[in-house]
């Protein structure tokens, strides 16, 4: 996942070439590759978020990043379907769009079992749902608290569990996993113009390790 904070409306075409060559050399530690598809999404001038989505692997399509509009704000995420049977579906593939937020999640939940049904199809689609309501009525970072204590409640285990939220201004994102920091943490670059938040580093940018186990905000 990439999640990218602009001073200025600008084209990510290096931010996205970059993230698409970490995505292409990025192994799960089971050996699982991010190539079942991805998506792009952006805050347009008018206020409200556009997306973008294909089933080809990311790194095979950076011909079409030049074609994106300017924007201030970016959240990117490639894929890689946990089960066979869900891949090839492109309303599977995130960012998910929650209103006047953009959604991305990576990780896995072992034995998840909720008090009541939650609507979705696969993971990635229940835990928005719930991120959404409760979007109504607290900010992102108390939703993110609310979330992961609600889903190490529910489930038997939480081997990796990041998310990251975008309202269009603030980025939120919470970062757990029980090892393999080197592919579960979260990082952030900050600079000159930018604020970025990645599950790996990307070349060409300075990423530091996020401490795990709270919500940060930028």
């Amino acid at each position: 996942m990439l999640l990218l904070a602009l001073d200025r409306p600008q084209r990510p075409v290096r931010w996205l070439r970059s993230f698409a060559e970490m995505a292409r050399c990025s192994y799960s530690p089971e050996g699982d590759w991010q190539g079942d598809g991805w998506g792009v999404a952006w805050l347009g001038a008018e206020g409200r978020w556009h997306s973008r989505h294909s089933l080809a692997p990311l790194w095979q399509e950076e011909a079409s990043f030049v074609s994106l509009p300017e924007s201030r704000r970016w959240v990117c995420h490639a894929r890689s379907a946990s089960f066979p049977a869900t891949r090839g579906v492109v309303a599977y593939n995130q960012p998910y769009l929650l209103g006047s937020t953009a959604f991305v999640f990576n990780g896995l939940l072992a034995g998840v079992r909720t008090p009541a049904p939650v609507p979705g199809r696969i993971g990635a689609q229940k835990i928005a749902h719930l991120v959404a309501e409760n979007l109504e009525h607290r900010s992102l970072s108390r939703t993110l608290d609310w979330l992961q204590e609600y889903l190490n409640a529910h489930s038997r285990g939480v081997p990796a569990l990041n998310i990251g939220l975008c309202d269009g201004e603030e980025l939120a994102v919470f970062s757990q996993y029980e090892k393999h920091p080197g592919y579960y943490n979260l990082r952030v670059a900050q600079g000159d113009g930018y604020c970025a938040i990645a599950s790996q580093p990307l070349a060409g940018w300075s990423f530091s390790p996020l401490k795990a186990g709270i919500v940060h905000r930028f």
